[in-house]
């Protein structure tokens, strides 16, 4: 399962890596162990997104440290958010980034549960 989001994640970092950083991670970096990135639509979430992975890991795109899955794709049918995650980090994996997350039915219950059973911090 997660093989085929490894190459969707790599595929999609790679198709909209951009050169520019965006204004929003000058002034907004990533620090914590979970953050909410809201706004309208095409004001640079996503590309901000790609841009934090890229620049955690020496803009290296395909490494397997990284996770970038787009909660609106149909790969991730009806595959739980809390699932891909958990083997996502049991196999060493340090950040992953949900996108358009608010399309997905229960992502305020698997993001909660993500973060009380500390996943997102192994």
């Amino acid at each position: 399962m997660l093989e085929e989001l490894f190459r969707l994640s790599q595929n999609f970092i790679r198709l909209n890596s951009r050169d520019y950083i965006r204004y929003f991670l000058k002034s907004n970096p990533f620090k914590s162990r979970f953050s909410i990135v809201v706004g309208q639509r095409g004001v640079g979430k996503t590309t901000a997104i790609i841009q934090h992975i890229l620049a955690s890991y020496n803009k290296h795109i395909f490494t397997n440290k990284a996770l970038y899955i787009q909660a609106d794709h149909f790969l991730i049918g009806n595959r739980s958010l809390y699932e891909i995650a958990e083997q996502f980090y049991n196999l060493g994996g340090e950040m992953v980034c949900f996108d358009e997350i608010h399309k997905y039915p229960t992502w305020s219950t698997e993001l909660k549960s993500i973060y009380d059973t500390s996943l997102s911090s192994q």
